[in-house]
Order: C-alpha cells, then sequence, then structure tokens
C-alpha cells in the first residue's frame, strides 16, 4: 500500500491518499507431513506435500483417515457416502499428450483450485492433491485454492508427482490405505 502511494506520487499523480484495508495473511507454516498409517507393510511411508496456499491447518495430532481415490468431482459425486470421513486424493496428472502445457495445466488445475470445496461438499476430512507438473519427481508444486461460503474449510496438499504415483499404485493393490495428514498453516 505504501509502495503504490509512493509510486503514484512519484509519477505526479494528484489526490493520492490512503484508505483503510484489510489484507489477509496466510502462511504455509513448518509442518507438511503425510505419512501411510495403513497397510502395515507401508507404513511409516513419508511422501514429499506442500499445503496449497489458503489452507486452513489440520488438528495439532494431524488428521488420520483412509484415503479415497478420484480422477474428477464426478467420479467423487458418484462415491456418494463412501467418501464420507476419508482424505480424498485427486490423481488426475496433466496429459503429456497436450502439446500446450498450459493447456494441459489448464485441464488439471480445478482439482487443485476446488479440490478441497467438492471433498468438503461430499463430507470428506480433506484433500490430496497429484501436483500440477508434466515431470515425474518428487519435488511437489502448490498454489492458490480456495473455499466456498456454507461449506466446512478442509485441509489440502499437493503431494508430488512421484508420491501420488507410489499411492495410487498402493490403493490398487491394497483393499485399504490410509494416511496421516499434518499441516501447521495459518491465515492472520
Amino acid at each position: 500500500v505504501s509502495w503504490a502511494r509512493d509510486q503514484m506520487t512519484h509519477d505526479g499523480l494528484e489526490n493520492v491518499r490512503l484508505e483503510p484495508c484489510t489484507v489477509p495473511h496466510w502462511e504455509r507454516g513448518r509442518i507438511a507431513v503425510l505419512e501411510v498409517t495403513q497397510p502395515a507393510s507401508a507404513r511409516g511411508t513419508y511422501l514429499p506435500i506442500l499445503a496449497l496456499g489458503g489452507s486452513v491447518a489440520t488438528p495439532r495430532e494431524g488428521l488420520e483417515a483412509d484415503l479415497c481415490l478420484v480422477q474428477s468431482f464426478e467420479q467423487l459425486a458418484a462415491l456418494g457416502d463412501s467418501a464420507r470421513g476419508k482424505i480424498v486424493l485427486y490423481d488426475r496428472p496433466m496429459d503429456p499428450r497436450t502439446l500446450d502445457p498450459f493447456e494441459a495445466y489448464g485441464a488439471a488445475v480445478d482439482q487443485r483450485a476446488r479440490g478441497a470445496v467438492e471433498a468438503a461438499r461430499h463430507g470428506a476430512a480433506a484433500a490430496i492433491v497429484r501436483s500440477l507438473s508434466l515431470r515425474l519427481d518428487d519435488l511437489p508444486h502448490t498454489g492458490s485454492m480456495r473455499y466456498e461460503d456454507g461449506l466446512e474449510r478442509e485441509p489440502a496438499a499437493a503431494v508430488s508427482t512421484a508420491g501420488a504415483e507410489r499411492l495410487a499404485a498402493l490403493l490398487r493393490k491394497e483393499k485399504r490405505v490410509a494416511v496421516r495428514l499434518r499441516l501447521d498453516c495459518r491465515e492472520s
């Protein structure tokens, strides 16, 4: 605000004035943990995540729940009550066959932007989104997300593309996969 006032004054604009405004301040925090807790054969596996920009935190001890894998909001809706209380893993990758990477990004970004809202709409406890990248690596990519008035604000994180692949493979192999998600992000 001060920079903009000074710049406008420097540029010779007249009647430059400040008005009170509130700007939310969100901090990612230091804790971003995703640990597999079930099945026993994978217990203690940690996957690289980052809180999505604007996410709420989990309870201090974290949030443990079964994973529910989907690739679309329609697939989540079709699950009905079976998503209730679970952590939704959105695993729709950017399409590497799309020549324009921005087009591939545009076809996948809705799960990051609206994933937590759709998870909350179906009673899920949290949302984890496959990072939006054409690379297969353990470097999670984050970005902003948003909430909707009238719906519970659920924690949301991005898992690396390789982490999403590992979770999807584990879910295909096992009947039940549970994870503990812990985020300490906050808004002031």
